[in-house]
């Protein structure tokens, strides 16, 4: 869609405070219109037609209903996004349409008329409640066709699984049900959590058969135990089916914890399994907050085995504010239920039964050769085959229809998400296999876990003593089971060792430490503290461990002088850093960082930043302050804060020295896309920005290769230097109040629409530019900007790419009169920029 700096121009804002606004006879020479925010608005109607209706925004109020019922013959853009619609229905023909956005429409499952959008092309759907888009199929195929339906929960077809690898295998999905027809998988995962000795094997067990033998004493779960399960079900649509249920028993010891995250999947039933002695102590809000974090929406029960009887209260209303999807509580007696307890096991399995057949993917449909390619692999597993080679794997796909590469890959990755097998594609070694026995391979991978020569050994193997543990039938997939043990943070190489965190020593080795002049924080885990993320931690940073100070709950590291101690404290779910030497404040920074990318791998987990006091009466046992309180007080403009064991004051600067620049760079900048942004390593200079050549869109066939040329270019060069244009966005949140109210409107006007383009609100991106065009100072500058929102030659995405850093410069190059240090001249550069700050 071309939309011009003219067409920005022309789009009425219209302040509508009634909860219905009407098309009608008053409206039909209005062409750009614009309801944005109005939030009492809840109702969109159309009474007549309105032929020159061009554009328009009805974005973030509270709308609950539109209906399409006029002809709008020149409607090309339609904005829809961030309300409460449950359907929208488009009864005419809207032959113009090129763009819909009905993103963060959280409870729309369905667009009725799809099919009379003949021409559109651009289509956003992201975070809504959509189910089946297999009437969208021709529309997705088109050239050129753009979208997002990512993280619409329920969605069926094309599954959920396809989505999550992007457009293109969505794309290929809907192209080979078009050519093949489609079928019908009906598989699941049951995974049952617990503590240790609960009785999951037991349960296990007795699903498949209720005289089945109790496992003994010495029967503990060491890792993960596979187990088929297969049971007829009849649907109310479909029919009798049979579902194909893999049942994962998970053991419940600390050292096996920090790898179950790896295998707990979304569209599977979690069962949470106490015995009725243990109830009381069992620590469901871990096992819940897991299952949320990794379930994604799955089911939940909370199974008591009432061993000789005993039962207890589930604090059920409690529990579900952890995981609203907790569904129930069963509870039995696992010793008893072939005998007097049989009734009730049978009412709990039909309960089991109903739940997984409930599974929102269960049925999704896929292409007819995929079921083929499935049944292949499931006879070869039953057959007692352990693997394959990926060039076996693209055989049997060749041979069924899908030989397309990046469709195999698509497929794999498919089959690997719903469990079918095990393929690893990120790992340069494990792609080459295709593990159909899954058992097999974690048994391999859970031998440094379990084996009691490694606990003897403080868990550190030479080289012959791992190859002498996986001797036998792992022979020769040493360098498999090795590359699958780091993907897993079990295992790290050090001076001629393999080292498995969970089995060193737990005493602390004898070491000195300054404790002078040394920069602190905490990570306190206030919920639940997820296992592994010490260990973790160390396998990512075992390069810089000092010497062999490392331990079950610690280690030591050094980076050239500087010291640093990270330990987790026992029983109280919490990370403690204490750093000294020349480069401390650095050290700091780049330790916080590592640990809040741990951190954010698990969703919705409630940690305190703490920083402990830096004054003389805090060296040994100091006061803590919540980090985001105190950087708080000191973005309102406070320099100090009250420490109680000194009795005085201590500056809220140094508190904060190499800690918030890292927080704001995180939490801001992590996930902005489609626009020059600076992420990871990459690195962009002002001045480098000015350099960028416009002529290199405007001419170009294709100016989105010219973009990502000049912007690699750009980020090869600058790839050693920390200059980087976030921090410059941090600092001059930081310091706003020393910028002049012309800088600060460029300052922000530039967040809001790196912001939006990074959402795919691009067009509101462009508007946001045109309104900001006003303020701008530099003609040239302008006149630039205004170039290229006029080039009908630019695509959109493009546009956004090669404005921005113009706009950019004019952030540089504001003629704005800075209210400290004699007036000094405005920054045009990073390092101008910094050092004025410094001075401060």
């Amino acid at each position: 869609m071309k939309l011009t700096y003219e067409d920005l121009q022309k789009i009425t804002n219209l302040e509508i405070d009634e909860s219905v606004f009407v098309f009608d006879a008053s409206t039909v020479h209005l062409t750009h219109v614009s309801l944005r925010k109005s939030e009492n608005l809840k109702e969109i109607r159309f009474d007549t037609p309105q032929p020159n209706l061009a554009y328009l925004d009805a974005s973030r109020c509270k709308l609950k209903k539109i209906i399409f019922a006029q002809a709008c013959d020149d409607l090309q853009a339609v904005y829809l996004h961030h309300n409460v619609l449950s359907m929208l229905e488009i009864g005419v023909d809207l032959p113009k349409l090129e763009l819909l956005d009905v993103s963060f429409n959280e409870q729309l499952t369905q667009i009725v008329g799809i099919h009379f959008l003949r021409k559109l092309t651009y289509f956003y759907a992201h975070k809504c409640d959509l189910h089946d888009l297999e009437g969208m199929a021709d529309i997705f195929l088109r050239p050129g066709f753009d979208f997002n339906i990512e993280e619409n929960e329920n969605l069926v077809n094309p599954p959920a699984a396809i989505v999550s690898q992007g457009k293109d295998a969505v794309i290929r999905h809907f192209r080979k049900i078009q050519e093949e027809g489609q079928d019908y998988l009906y598989e699941a995962k049951l995974l049952i959590l617990g503590d240790p000795r609960a009785g999951k094997t037991t349960l296990a067990r007795k699903i498949l058969d209720t005289s089945a033998i109790m496992p003994t004493e010495d029967e503990t779960t060491r890792g993960i135990d596979l187990t088929p399960w297969n049971f007829n079900y009849s649907f109310t649509e479909k029919g009798e089916q049979n579902i194909l249920v893999n049942i994962w028993d998970f053991g419940g010891q600390t050292i096996y914890k920090q790898t179950h995250r790896f295998f707990l999947t979304q569209r599977s039933l979690y069962v949470v399994l106490s015995d009725g002695g243990s109830s009381e102590k069992t620590d469901f809000a871990y096992w819940l907050h897991q299952t949320k974090t990794f379930g994604q929406g799955s089911p939940v029960v909370v199974f008591i085995n009432e061993m000789e009887y005993r039962s207890f209260d589930v604090p059920m209303d409690a529990l579900r504010k952890i995981n609203p999807d907790l569904k129930a509580e069963l509870a039995v007696n696992l010793n008893d239920v072939a005998g007097d307890d049989s009734r009730r096991f049978g009412q709990i399995m039909d309960k089991i039964k109903m739940e997984l057949a409930n599974l929102k993917h269960l049925g999704e449909p896929v292409p007819n050769g995929w079921k083929k390619i499935r049944a292949h692999f499931l006879k070869r597993e039953q057959d007692g085959e352990k693997m394959v080679t990926w060039t076996y794997f693209k055989g049997v796909c060749n041979e069924n229809g899908e030989t397309n590469p990046d469709g195999q890959k698509s497929l794999a990755q498919y089959f690997h998400d719903i469990g079918i097998f095990l393929h690893f594609q990120d790992d340069d070694i494990l792609r080459k296999h295709i593990f159909i026995n899954k058992q097999w391979i974690l048994n391999g991978a859970y031998k440094v876990v379990d084996s009691k020569a490694v606990e003897d050994k403080d868990g550190k193997l030479t080289k012959d003593e791992f190859n002498t543990l996986f001797s036998g039938e792992y022979d020769e997939y040493r360098a498999e089971i090795k590359a699958l043990l780091k993907r897993f943070y079990l295992i790290y190489e050090r001076d001629g060792y393999y080292v498995v965190p969970q089995h060193l020593p737990q005493a602390i080795p004898k070491y000195e430490w300054d404790s002078q002049e040394n920069v602190r924080f905490n990570f306190a885990y206030k919920e639940y503290m997820p296992a592994g993320i010490l260990w973790q931690f160390m396998v990512e940073n075992y390069q810089s461990i000092k010497a062999d100070l490392v331990w079950r709950r610690g280690v030591v590291l050094e980076f050239e002088g500087t010291i640093a101690e990270v330990i987790e404290e026992y029983g109280k779910d919490l990370i403690r850093i204490r750093v000294v030497g020349p480069r401390k404040v650095d050290v700091r920074a780049v330790i916080i960082e590592n640990l809040q990318r741990i951190n954010k791998k698990f969703d919705d987990l409630d940690v305190e930043k703490q920083v402990p006091c830096v004054c003389a009466e805090c060296v040994s046992d100091p006061t803590l302050f919540e980090y985001e309180k105190i950087l708080g007080m000191h973005q309102a403009g406070r320099l100090y804060e009250w420490c109680p064991k000194f009795k005085g004051d201590v500056s809220l600067s140094e508190l904060l020295q190499g800690v918030e620049q890292v927080n704001e760079r995180d939490s801001r900048y992590s996930k902005v896309t489609n626009n020059i942004t600076v992420t990871g390593n990459g690195n962009l200079v002002a001045q480098d920005l000015e350099n960028v050549k416009l002529e290199a869109s405007q001419g170009a066939s294709n100016p989105n290769v010219a973009t990502k040329k000049d912007i690699a270019t750009l980020h090869a060069r600058h790839d050693s230097h920390d200059d980087r244009l976030r921090d410059l966005q941090v600092l001059a949140r930081e310091h706003r109040d020393l910028l002049s109210e012309n800088a600060r409107q460029v300052k922000d006007q530039l967040d809001r629409i790196l912001e939006k383009a990074g959402k795919m609100e691009q067009f509101e991106a462009l508007v946001d530019i045109k309104r900001a065009l006003e303020k701008m100072n530099d003609d040239t500058a302008k006149a630039a900007v205004k170039k290229v929102l006029d080039d009908d030659k630019i695509d959109m995405t493009a546009k956004l790419k090669f404005v921005t850093p113009i706009y950019i410069r004019e952030l540089f190059g504001v003629k704005a009169e800075l209210e400290f240090a004699k007036k000094e001249k405005v920054p045009r550069t990073w390092a101008e920029f910094k050092a004025l700050f410094v001075k401060v």
